[in-house]
């Protein structure tokens, strides 16, 4: 597996760049020639990818991180090998299919539980 890894540094580094270009260019367009309306969708789109960016972007990161310490692939918790094919759809994760399940399995509970009413009586 490792050989294809190089295939998958090569994207995390391409949406790297297409994260820092997004915020750079994209939205530094001048907005005199557009109406109202078109700039309200505008400034809600830039908002959602201003708000989801530093969270991808450090998944990103991250990630890269681990091609430099050779931990690329290998599960943050539990030191496992991840799929490949769990590589190639989201080459940022750091979790093998099992921890992941474990870890939202246990966000699930935590919020289901912090919103139950306290009876007292």
């Amino acid at each position: 597996m490792q050989s294809n890894f190089e295939v998958f540094r090569q994207m995390l580094e391409a949406r790297r760049q297409y994260l820092v270009d997004t915020v750079r260019t994209r939205w530094s367009i001048t907005t005199s020639k557009r109406d109202e309306r078109e700039m309200e969708v505008e400034t809600a789109d830039y908002q959602f990818v201003v708000a989801q960016m530093p969270v991808e972007l450090h998944r990103t990161e991250s990630a890269l991180r681990r091609f430099e310490t050779g931990e690329y692939g290998t599960c943050t918790d539990c030191n496992g090998e991840i799929d490949e094919r769990r590589l190639r759809i989201l080459p940022s994760v750091e979790r093998c299919t099992s921890c992941q399940h474990r870890v939202e399995v246990t966000l699930h509970l935590e919020r289901t539980w912090s919103r139950r009413p306290i009876y007292t009586t």
